[in-house]
């Protein structure tokens, strides 16, 4: 049944009961949430195929230095990451029809197995021991040995690497502050609500799912649960509402912070500019 504006206003007027939050079934929908969105912090690392490209080129100068010795280094393809990345599964499950086939399960990919490296093999990537002057085949190996020479040549600094640990934790910290905001707790309730109508009785959508997840290949009685997880989440805004809670935080932590993460940023701008230049390098 339809009602009139003036009849729904009439109704709150006289009727103090919070309106029923939204079903699985419900026909009511918010903004789809987009599952790549990216918070403001992420900007400050790097992501799953910017680490990719850091890696591949650090790879081939790591297998140039190795010539150096004698030895054949040849680097695999690069792993594939099985983690979700950005925002996706950070406030809970969103893709219902991914739901509908995989449940909670991460699409496993296949990982290369790591080549065992010999003494010498070793010796050239890593370096001797810190202090001491170390040969190899009469040729001096730089302290670090051929990685960080890697590291350096791609960041720039003697460190090898891009320490972006402080924008990492501010993402824990963000996460952590957003859950007790009200907008969120707010949120999360109306979700188990509507996970209560279908008979799932939840209150925390980052722990939905664990009685009926296996090791194995996701069952149907987890699809099940999954799908009407991801419903809810949608019929709810819980991802939406979160986000945005999260993301004010996060912009107030970058001012708070700014010159430190203004650092790590340009760090990891010349690191990539410098890997592409490496991997075009016909060398």
């Amino acid at each position: 049944m339809i009602y009139s504006l003036a009849i729904v206003t009439a109704l709150s007027a006289c009727n103090s009961d919070k309106p029923a939050p939204p079903s699985a079934d419900s026909t009511t929908t918010t903004k789809e949430y987009p599952a790549n969105r990216t918070l403001p912090l992420e900007r400050y690392v790097a992501s799953h195929q910017e680490e990719i490209k850091i890696t591949s080129a650090m790879e081939k100068l790591v297998s140039n230095c190795m010539k150096r010795y004698g030895l054949s280094y040849a680097p695999g393809t690069p792993n594939p990451f099985n983690t979700p990345e950005g925002t996706d599964r950070r406030y809970g499950l969103t893709d219902e029809e991914y739901a509908k086939s995989n449940g909670y399960h991460i699409k496993k990919t296949t990982r290369e197995e790591a080549k065992k490296l010999t003494q010498e093999e070793e010796l050239a990537l890593f370096g001797g021991n810190p202090g001491t002057e170390t040969k190899l085949k009469g040729e001096m190996i730089p302290p670090g040995g051929c990685a960080r020479g890697a590291g350096a040549q791609v960041f720039g600094s003697n460190s090898g690497s891009n320490d972006t640990s402080l924008a990492r934790k501010l993402m824990l910290e963000s996460f952590s502050e957003s859950r007790t905001r009200e907008e969120t707790r707010r949120a999360i309730s109306e979700w188990s609500a509507c996970m209560s109508q279908s008979g799932y009785k939840y209150i925390d959508p980052l722990k939905s799912g664990e009685d009926v997840m296996g090791q194995g290949e996701p069952t149907q009685a987890e699809k099940d649960v999954a799908s009407i997880d991801a419903r809810c989440n949608k019929r709810t805004g819980l991802a939406e509402k979160w986000f945005r809670v999260e993301s004010d935080i996060q912009e107030k932590k970058i001012s708070e912070n700014f010159d430190r993460l203004a650092e790590i940023l340009n760090k990891k701008e010349a690191g990539l500019r410098n890997a592409e230049k490496i991997l075009a390098s016909a060398n």
